[in-house]
């Protein structure tokens, strides 16, 4: 998205402003999704959220 479009809907006037923005907004998101990525890995570990197959599966 354009600079210029990201300052109409976020209220910035300022390339540098939108920058710090747009960049702990990113900061923000990249850290949600590992963390996300974590806690499934670690659940995973746990036996949750994987089924285990067994030969006498009813």
């Amino acid at each position: 998205m354009a600079n210029k479009t990201m300052k109409s809907v976020s209220g910035q006037t300022r390339d540098d402003t939108l920058a710090g923005y747009t960049a702990t907004a990113n900061q923000r998101t990249l850290a949600d999704s590992a963390i996300d990525t974590l806690s499934k890995r670690e659940l995973s570990n746990l036996g949750f959220g994987v089924r285990h197959q067994t030969a006498n599966n009813d």
